[in-house]
């Protein structure tokens, strides 16, 4: 039943005595108390409903009903002898009436006006003096509806709405049909890019789907610095290299294809990380980081290894002197060229060549830490990482700096078997 249904007028057996329903409301505001001996809430609300109810004796009847048999109350009542003084009538081993209002949840109280309609269901907490004041004087009352979900089941993934979390944090397998991307709702201070490469800025949500494992422990541990793709920051260290390492880069998989090995192998996932407001890029990434490491068969965290690498270096003493005159940071480029970079330091300037950059590294060791004004003219192929390294030396020669070929300690992500 439910609020503006009447009541069906069927009797009930108190002390062995039956009596009609209709005898508790006529004239009268009812509450039908759903109760039970080892519910404490339920307990405690007993002796406030004998308590309203001597208050209000002709405009206000309780009837307590519970599901378990007299002898289970009878027994917890020796316990509780006070419990059973109340003025009070109790309705036990009651199956009709918990038919026609089920619920999962007690105490759950029906209010009944004197026309035997029911005008509100709510649980203990609403009945107050002033509610039943208001519902003897008006017949009715507007009280918030106590709705119970029935077909809850505790043993099955909980469902929930997309816009009904507070926070979540979902890692699925490949999903045949969607592409490979993600997005991200982020809060940037200036351009995006360099507040990205600095950390100025803040992040709720991100978003990756059909991802490489290694792109998503990539973009954890170096806080979204370094690019997905970028395969010359990940160092795969596990017995099974097939089912981790793409065949576009581990020669002896057995995988032909990307589709094949993301259907049969590990290496590719979605990933979704929510929270309920914006943080720290530090914050965000760690959790990220924190799931991957706990979820999967492997972990992944950031370590020095040398390797190939191109090193920066100041080879004139004019390269040393460079100043910036402009007020703001700025990247000048067009259609994937770029020509030149506004009041930023030598090392910004490294860090956003490298993010796009998928082979060999280039690693900062000039004196330069002044932010500087440079036009350099030099163009990558982001799909594929390839930068055009002899424009990019030729540019750097012309402003007094060498970029030369060397072995050195780089950051990367190592991957291993737990």
């Amino acid at each position: 039943m439910k609020i503006g249904d009447h009541l069906p007028d069927i009797s009930v057996y108190i002390d062995g005595d039956a009596v009609k329903l209709s005898s508790f409301y006529e004239g009268k505001v009812l509450i039908l108390d759903f109760w039970a001996t080892w519910c404490a809430p339920c307990i405690k609300a007993l002796p406030k409903l004998a308590a309203l109810k001597s208050e209000f004796p002709d405009k206000l009847s309780v009837l307590p009903l519970t599901y378990e048999r007299r002898n289970t109350v009878e027994t917890f009542f020796t316990k509780h002898e006070d419990l059973r003084r109340l003025d009070l009538p109790y309705l036990f081993h009651d199956s009709v009436l918990h038919a026609l209002f089920p619920h999962r949840t007690i105490p759950h109280e029906v209010w009944v006006n004197s026309a035997g309609v029911v005008i509100a269901i709510t649980g203990s907490d609403d009945i107050t003096k002033e509610n039943i004041k208001a519902a003897i004087l008006n017949d009715k009352v507007d009280l918030h509806v106590k709705r119970d979900v029935m077909n809850f089941n505790a043993q099955e993934p909980f469902k929930t709405g997309d816009s009904d979390f507070i926070f979540r944090s979902v890692l699925t397998g490949y999903r045949p049909g969607l592409p490979g991307g993600g997005s991200a709702d982020i809060k940037y201070n200036g351009l995006p890019m360099l507040s990205h490469l600095s950390g100025d800025y803040k992040i709720r949500r991100i978003f990756r789907f059909n991802n490489l494992l290694s792109g998503l422990f990539l973009w954890a541990a170096f806080e979204g610095k370094v690019a997905y793709a970028n395969r010359n920051r990940i160092v795969f260290e596990v017995k099974d290299s097939a089912d981790w390492v793409p065949p576009n880069i581990y020669k002896g998989s057995p995988y032909k294809t990307m589709d094949e090995f993301s259907l049969k192998g590990k290496g590719t996932y979605c990933y979704e990380l929510s929270l309920p407001g914006y943080v720290s890029p530090e914050e965000f990434y760690s959790r990220m980081l924190n799931d991957l490491n706990k979820a999967l068969d492997v972990t992944g965290r950031i370590e020095s290894r040398e390797m190939d690498c191109y090193v920066l270096v100041n080879k004139r003493e004019v390269s040393r002197h460079l100043k910036s005159h402009t007020a703001q940071k700025d990247i000048l480029a067009k259609f994937g060229v770029v020509n030149g970079f506004r009041k930023m330091t030598i090392q910004e300037i490294v860090d956003f060549i490298n993010f796009d950059n998928f082979y060999d590294p280039i690693l900062n060791e000039t004196v330069n830490s002044e932010p500087v004004d440079i036009d350099i003219n030099y163009n990558i192929d982001s799909q594929h990482g390839v930068l055009n390294i002899k424009r990019l030396q030729e540019g750097f020669a012309r402003l007094g700096f060498e970029l030369i070929k060397a072995r050195r300690k780089v950051e990367v992500v190592v991957i291993r078997d737990k």
